[in-house]
């Protein structure tokens, strides 16, 4: 199935070279122990003068390759750490040195909006909802209920598919001013059948609480693992008791060591993001049990997608 994470399994040897070359720019390779127990990664970044966080997804994606391999006590030099000749990197990739360097992002739809670029703001969203019209419509299916609440749902992808899936039932969409003035476009053909609500997740005022769902499609993993678990609990107090809620994203596994595409995901979260990540299931269902939901359960989507569910108690 396509899915908006499809394009990092292309792209890995390209992404992987611009990983390695920027290991080695900042000393990376050079200060992993060679075997042993290996070193922690908070020590490693402090030797460094780097993030912990960032440099955690870069060690990720180098282990791909066996550039850098997992130790008991942290990171250690991978059997084919000083092989891979660095190739062109693709944009934004090619500062990733820079990024891990001051620990701070390129930036990403937020520069395009202050930049006043409504166009390429546009373009961007038109790949999401091309990209990921597959999964919308599988997910629709699965969701239960007339009203949803789709929280952070950009242009609309999966807003259109379940309104589209039913003619009885109602979406409000929250999102920024520039992403909610596309979304209204994009669904316009459903008239008032989708309502907006203009704001931050955290912070936006949401209308009738007591929805049947709500829906946090590829949003997650913008997002640090603190703010993750509000926009979590903000989510679920927006249910109807036994309304569930519904969180889409890319699966990694528990240790981080895969898939690729994950892998690759997460390198670039912390190139474009503050924070952002791609967050295991467990760390997810931890969130959702502490926001009292019950039923928990993870649900693969097909391809690299998952969505994990719960449900507020009756």
């Amino acid at each position: 199935m396509v899915d908006v994470f499809s394009a990092m399994a292309a792209a890995r040897p390209q992404l992987c070279a611009a990983a390695l070359a920027a290991a080695r720019a900042l000393g990376v390779i050079d200060a992993l122990p060679v075997a042993g127990e290996g070193v922690a990664l908070d020590d490693l970044a402090r030797a460094l003068g780097l993030g912990a966080p960032r440099l955690r997804a870069l060690l990720d994606v180098l282990a791909l390759d066996g550039h850098a391999a997992r130790a008991p006590s942290g990171w250690r030099r991978g059997e084919h750490s000083s092989t891979g000749e660095p190739l062109g990197a693709a944009a934004g990739w090619g500062d990733l040195a820079r990024v891990l360097r001051e620990d701070r992002p390129v930036g990403d739809e937020l520069a395009l909006a202050a930049a006043g670029d409504t166009e390429g703001l546009a373009r961007f969203h038109r790949h999401l909802v091309d990209a990921g019209k597959d999964a919308a419509t599988v997910l629709a299916a699965r969701i239960e209920g007339r009203s949803l609440l789709d929280a952070g749902g950009g242009m609309g992808g999966y807003a259109a598919a379940f309104l589209e899936s039913d003619p009885a039932r109602v979406v409000t969409l929250i999102d920024r001013a520039p992403v909610l003035a596309l979304a209204r476009t994009h669904l316009a053909p459903f008239g008032d059948r989708a309502r907006f609500v203009e704001g931050e997740i955290e912070s936006a005022l949401i209308p009738d609480a007591g929805y049947d769902a709500a829906l946090l499609a590829n949003v997650l993993h913008l997002h640090p693992r603190e703010a993750c678990a509000r926009i979590v609990e903000r989510c679920a107090s927006s249910l109807r008791e036994g309304g569930t809620l519904y969180v889409k994203d890319l699966a990694i596994a528990d240790n981080r060591s895969g898939p690729p595409a994950a892998v690759l995901f997460a390198l670039t979260m912390a190139i474009y993001t503050e924070g952002g990540d791609v967050h295991t299931s467990g760390a997810i269902a931890e969130w959702m049990r502490a926001a009292d939901l019950v039923d928990v359960r993870v649900e693969s989507l097909g391809g690299e997608a998952m969505v994990v569910r719960g449900r507020r108690r009756d």
